[in-house]
């Protein structure tokens, strides 16, 4: 069964990898904080998908389980 999470970690992952190869090329500081937090947010909202995906995976393996 296809779900609409499932095309979202890809283009997330790609953002991740662009955002640590921004932070390593960054010059100073002040370069580097925006790039950070914008790392910081990419990295809760990938968090939130990964939870999001192993609770549907767990409850399809294990339907008896309690929601």
């Amino acid at each position: 069964m296809w779900h609409p999470l499932q095309a979202m970690p890809h283009t997330l992952e790609v953002r991740i990898r662009e955002l640590c190869a921004k932070a390593v090329a960054a010059k100073d500081s002040d370069h580097l904080s925006p790039i950070l937090s914008e790392l910081r947010a990419a990295l809760y909202e990938q968090d939130q998908l990964d939870k999001v995906l192993i609770a549907e995976r767990t409850r399809m393996l294990n339907p008896n389980v309690n929601r």
